[in-house]
């Protein structure tokens, strides 16, 4: 049927009512998104990623883990990570006939050592621990996928998996996790379409996407569900994937698999931890669903989502204009009694 009125209100009936049409005439599985311990993945907005040999996870010169000292350095820089998931496998798994679970148990001082690092990063600096599935492991000394995956996250106290080159789960990991402890989050390498949404509570924006769209419609559709947009620091200066992130009221990944620290990095990180504290101090706005992307604006490549609450409202802007703006930008619905709070810069004034 043919569809008149505000083009948002046109996006809102294909994407969050008929998520597409995608669902072949069932109805959402909202199962996942209920269960209260799966939940905490969609507050969550700082995640790295690091290969198992990364000298910010372990320093083979001394022979001894540097994974508090990492937690540790960036707790003020941008109020730390929420997960860090650890990757220990590719490339290495394959060159001989242990599998990707073998390959943890090789790491200096066991799964037992890890187990303690995991432990250590929740209770002191409150960062959960992820590990890695490759589903790809095919060639090497045979377990069972799900059997292993059960028996790692067990050993390791894992808060989640990593699922490589996957964009959906489906119920039998979520079952391998759940019979080891509650709220063990699966986290898809791809982007999970519309069908495969009701199976994942959280998925990635791949960096391969190198200038994505503005407005990231799987946010659209889910805002309860929990996107990290990646981010490569070897690469280069890497704001323009944290205003982004912040823009559409979601996380970032920052991916350490290649080699590489530059030196503004830290000066990055705490941009980062600006946009951070936006979305953790308002993170009950982010994950509503009626938020109003891309109102329209007075000036052209400059953007703005507005978040709308019980209590308040909130409105993200997203600039390339270099030079600034001074000046009327969007229309609002504030009236005379409200309070304006430019978050950002903790400028105040009533209108």
């Amino acid at each position: 049927m043919p569809y008149q009125g505000e083009w948002q209100a046109g996006l809102r009936r294909v994407f969050q009512e008929h998520y597409l049409f995608d669902l072949e005439g069932k109805t959402f599985d909202e199962t996942l998104y209920q269960r209260p311990d799966l939940q905490w993945i969609r507050k969550t907005y700082a995640m790295h990623l690091i290969m198992a040999w990364d000298r910010d996870f372990y320093d083979p010169t001394t022979q001894k883990y540097t994974y508090e000292d990492f937690l540790k350095k960036t707790k003020p820089l941008y109020g730390g990570d929420e997960v860090v998931g650890i990757w220990p496998n590719w490339p290495m798994l394959g060159l001989d006939q242990r599998n990707q679970w073998d390959m943890y148990r090789a790491l200096p001082g066991g799964l037992g050592r890890l187990k303690q690092l995991a432990e250590l990063g929740r209770k002191k600096y409150a960062t959960k621990f992820f590990i890695s599935y490759n589903p790809w492991d095919e060639s090497t000394r045979w377990v069972d996928h799900h059997t292993g995956m059960s028996e790692m996250i067990e050993a390791i106290t894992a808060d989640g998996v990593v699922l490589d080159t996957e964009g959906k789960s489906s119920p039998e990991r979520q079952a391998a996790a759940d019979k080891v402890r509650p709220g063990v989050i699966m986290y898809s390498e791809g982007m999970a379409v519309p069908k495969d949404m009701e199976g994942i509570v959280s998925g990635r924006v791949h960096n391969a996407l190198y200038y994505p769209p503005l407005l990231n419609l799987n946010k659209f559709i889910r805002p309860d569900f929990a996107i990290f947009r990646v981010a490569e620091l070897y690469l280069e200066p890497i704001r323009r994937e944290y205003a982004l992130s912040m823009f559409n009221g979601y996380g970032t990944e920052v991916n350490q698999f290649r080699p590489g620290h530059p030196n503004w990095v830290e000066e990055d990180y705490r941009f980062w931890g600006r946009t951070l504290r936006v979305l953790r101090e308002n993170s009950s706005v982010f994950t509503q669903k009626q938020f109003l992307p891309l109102l329209a604006t007075q000036r052209d490549s400059m953007y703005v989502n507005e978040w709308p609450g019980t209590n308040k409202t909130l409105f993200t802007l997203f600039s390339l204009q270099p030079a600034g703006y001074r000046g009327p930008l969007f229309e609002t619905p504030v009236q005379a009694a409200h309070h304006v709070v430019d978050l950002e810069s903790y400028r105040t004034q009533t209108c």
